[in-house]
């Protein structure tokens, strides 16, 4: 059968990319290539659940736009479905004084991105979050910013999908591309338009079907730490104000439906791209993992050069782990 479009990965960008494809041409064949046993077996229900307002991107970039509006559309599906979310908001807190001059950059940001966000100051913090210590005179609220249940999102998408007569075909591994070919191991597909949605994968896919590709992946594994006192309670997300510079949004809260609390993230560069599973031990982990990216990464090399400071800090972090 030759298909209209085809998907390769069906984590949430697949998903979604089927769902508005679907709506936009009713009667197209949709068919999604997906080489896990279910579409959560790595970053799309490995994640913290956060929907962000795009507020830490350049304005008028296609990052920020794609944010704005794709949080606010996903928010409004999440609604309709009646699936749980908790509008929280978020609490950007100046932990140093470089991050305490960052703070009126990223207001400005925010209102330019067209994001709600408002300086409060430190005494209403220390009222609104008693377990929260503000050391500077402000701190930045947004009120958009949420907590869903990624795997709960995935799961109607996907009940969604089968209702429209889209094809989700799991453990189906794309070898390649072959101009309107779809290589598999078992099978090949052909489609009039071919989205490559693979997660970490995706270059590898990209290379191996002989596309222009200027990008290399880097993969990196973050590790939260459960607050184990229960009489623990935050009503916010609370985020460090980041360096812009860097690529890294700091340590920061994170919480579940079931009222779990959690910090972190490291960000430890990890032997292959799915190193997702418990085994090794943390630094032996870790030590590979720093072998196998300046092995196979120019951009950890680059990455190590532009942000030493910055990544030792969470480098250490994944040590302590």
């Amino acid at each position: 059968m030759k298909y209209d479009f085809a998907i390769i990965g069906s984590g949430i960008i697949g998903l979604t990319l089927a769902y508005k494809l679907k709506q936009k041409f009713n009667n197209s064949k949709i068919l999604i290539l997906e080489k896990e046993p279910n579409s959560v077996s790595h970053g799309s229900g490995r994640n913290s659940g956060v929907i962000h307002s795009g507020i830490y991107y350049e304005p008028g970039s296609l990052r920020a736009n794609l944010c704005v509006a794709g949080a606010k559309e996903l928010k409004e599906y999440i609604k309709s479905k009646k699936l749980w979310i908790n509008e929280c908001g978020k609490i950007l807190i100046p932990t140093s004084d470089d991050s305490n001059s960052n703070l009126n950059n990223l207001y400005e940001r925010g209102q330019k991105n067209g994001v709600s966000i408002n300086k409060i100051k430190k005494d209403e913090v220390e009222k609104i979050e008693p377990y929260v210590n503000c050391q500077f005179d402000y701190a930045l609220h947004i009120p958009f910013t949420s907590v869903a249940d990624p795997k709960e999102v995935s799961k109607s998408l996907i009940d969604d999908l089968v209702k429209l007569n889209v094809e989700i075909k799991y453990n189906s591994k794309v070898l390649k591309i072959e101009n309107n070919q779809i290589l598999t191991k078992e099978n090949n597909f052909e489609a009039d338009h071919i989205f490559n949605c693979a997660g970490l994968f995706a270059d590898e896919i990209a290379k191996n079907s002989n596309l222009e590709f200027r990008y290399s992946f880097l993969p990196f594994k973050g590790k939260y730490w459960k607050i184990k006192n229960k009489d623990f309670r935050l009503h916010h997300l609370i985020y460090p104000i980041p360096d812009l510079r860097y690529p890294f949004l700091g340590l920061h809260s994170s919480h579940n439906r079931n009222g779990d609390f959690y910090i972190g993230p490291s960000s430890t560069p990890v032997f292959g791209r799915a190193s997702t599973e418990k085994g090794a031990s943390p630094r032996l982990s870790l030590a590979m993992g720093i072998w196998f990216a300046s092995a196979n990464s120019s951009s950890f090399v680059r990455l190590d050069r532009s942000h030493s400071r910055q990544g030792a800090i969470t480098l250490i972090s994944g040590f302590s782990a």
